[in-house]
């Protein structure tokens, strides 16, 4: 009962942070959206989702793993955006080691992956590794190097 409780208490306060609203019928409807999505997903709440979910040691590395994301975001886009204006598209399938031990982490892991402009998750299914399809790689310049230093293979 305390994790849907806690879930209930997250979804209605992200509800009012992007309403930015204290109308009444923006409230009843918030309370009955938020209501509705925790009963829906209920199921999917572990035993110990509101011990990690209000964890400050968790929001601060929620706050970094933003600021690398953000960046990434900001560099793909670029690069994104170059290739498609000169041409130049080299695709590449490249493997990632999965280090993380929950399936939370490899799911954010492979949507963070998927949401970046340039790559895609082509293959979570195993264990150890993902396959990511990259738009664009060049072997020997910065981002080949990078590839290389965050321990990736290229697999042509």
């Amino acid at each position: 009962m305390k994790r849907v409780a806690t879930t209930f208490v997250l979804i209605f306060i992200a509800w009012l942070v992007l309403t930015l609203s204290m109308n009444i019928e923006e409230l009843v409807a918030g309370f009955i959206i938020s209501l509705s999505i925790t009963v829906i997903c209920r199921h999917l709440l572990s035993r110990d989702t509101p011990r990690v979910i209000l964890h400050p040691v968790r929001w601060m590395w929620f706050i970094v793993y933003l600021g690398f994301m953000l960046c990434a975001e900001v560099r793909a886009h670029c690069s994104v955006a170059m290739a498609v204006l000169t041409g130049r598209i080299r695709p590449a399938m490249v493997e990632v080691p999965v280090r993380f031990r929950t399936q939370l982490g490899k799911t954010l892991l492979g949507n963070s992956i998927t949401l970046t402009p340039g790559t895609l998750t082509v293959d979570a299914r195993h264990d150890k590794r993902f396959y990511v399809h990259a738009l664009v790689y060049k072997k020997g310049t910065d981002m080949g190097k990078s590839f290389h230093m965050f321990g990736l293979r290229v697999i042509k």
